[in-house]
């Protein structure tokens, strides 16, 4: 298995953790040719941590998905979510992933520093080149699906 794979594998399996013991949404890994693209619904969070290892974690998620993400988290009603309060439970879960990737991948001596996540509109052009990154994964969370991605710089 590619060391690229093998990170995105352990990038999956901790996003699946914190999704589960966090906002109580269960996932299940799917083959890419079960990926259903409906290019305006999809945002990507993005997000870098640098220490004796740099690279980059990110997210696609269908846009309704955030919400039911924020819902679940905050136990709060659905009309109480503003986009402000869905994004940034967004953020959190990219965090505690890749907080969770780090510790699995590398140990918990290594210290990491990571940057805030981004979120921002993926555009219909270039929804297919972040798909078909090399070694991304795909998570079924209810109806929703989630591409995953790591990019290792050294």
């Amino acid at each position: 298995m590619p060391a690229e794979d093998n990170n995105t594998g352990l990038f999956i399996e901790a996003l699946s953790n914190v999704l589960e013991n966090m906002a109580f949404i269960f996932t299940e890994e799917l083959p890419t040719e079960k990926l259903s693209i409906n290019p305006g619904e999809f945002l990507a969070a993005e997000m870098t941590f640098h220490g004796p290892n740099r690279g980059r974690v990110s997210l696609l998620v269908q846009y309704p998905f955030i919400t039911l993400l924020a819902v679940n988290m905050l136990g709060a009603e659905e009309g109480e979510v503003t986009e402000a309060i869905a994004f940034d439970a967004l953020k959190e879960l990219l965090n505690m992933a890749c907080g969770q990737f780090l510790t699995s991948r590398f140990g918990s001596e290594p210290v990491f520093d990571l940057t805030v996540p981004e979120i921002r509109n993926v555009e219909a052009a270039k929804l297919n080149h972040r798909l078909l990154r090399p070694g991304s994964g795909i998570l079924e969370a209810d109806e929703y699906q989630l591409v995953a991605n790591v990019i290792m710089e050294n």
